[in-house]
């Protein structure tokens, strides 16, 4: 009996960390469908019938910069107190996307890794010059780990370890192209780009803690839901064992 109840528990276990894992969001292929630059990623609510939620099409990818840096990065703890250590990063990318809500909603965040699968971080605290992008159009800017001509963006829309789309880029310049002179309509017009951009940073930071607080709610869901199953059981032991003394 004892078997039987744990073999249940870890079905359960297994389901709701599998919900936590994947989200509630498709796409219009399988999870393993890789995008490239320029093809739409349309996401659907599977819980309201597909019901659209936005498309995200991934523009260019450029290089900010090929020069090796270190960012201050936590480490643990170290008697009570964080502890931090220097990580090298050899590549600053800018990744232009663009993204049509269909239901006031947007990817919950984003992971980007170089071409030789090492995660990068997003919006490191370092100087660079971003390069001006349209109207409408947002960016991520990505510190490798490693130089390459590519780069992996996963996007979790609503999973929170699982990525619903997953996107290889080819990096498109090493440079940032020339600018052009522009009218004062269009250098007004560019102030507004890079002021959603800083906005667009900004979401995303706010989005990567939220991340951070769903993991630990989730771990704290997981467990409790454990403690009661757990003290059922153990209720059902004694209960068994008292209804067998009684009969006794």
């Amino acid at each position: 009996m004892k078997k039987t109840v744990c073999l249940c528990a870890a079905a359960l276990c297994l389901l709701l960390l599998s919900s936590c894992f994947a989200g509630n969001t498709t796409t219009d292929y399988a999870r393993n469908h890789v995008y490239g630059l320029g093809e739409a990623i349309h996401f659907y609510d599977e819980k309201n019938d597909r019901d659209p939620l936005g498309t995200l099409t991934f523009l260019s990818v450029y290089v900010l910069s090929n020069d090796a840096f270190t960012l201050k990065e936590r480490d643990g703890a170290k008697d009570g107190q964080p502890a931090y250590k220097e990580v090298t990063y050899s590549q600053l990318v800018q990744i232009n996307y663009t993204y049509q809500s269909a239901a006031e909603k947007s990817p919950r965040s984003y992971a980007v890794y170089d071409s030789a699968g090492s995660r990068g971080v997003l919006n490191p605290g370092v100087p660079y010059d971003k390069i001006p992008v349209d109207d409408g159009v947002g960016c991520l800017i990505a510190a490798l780990p490693a130089r390459g001509d590519s780069v992996r963006v996963e996007v979790l829309y609503s999973g929170v370890f699982a990525p619903n789309a997953v996107a290889n880029l080819t990096i498109e310049g090493k440079t940032p192209a020339p600018e052009r002179p522009t009218s004062p309509a269009g250098q007004n017009g560019q102030a507004m780009a890079l002021l959603q951009a800083q906005l667009d940073e900004q979401q995303q930071r706010i989005l990567s803690l939220g991340e951070q607080l769903g993991k630990k709610q989730n771990q704290i869901t997981v467990l409790v839901i454990l403690l009661s199953t757990v003290s059922s059981v153990l209720l059902m032991l004694l209960w068994q064992q008292l209804r067998n003394r009684k009969k006794s």
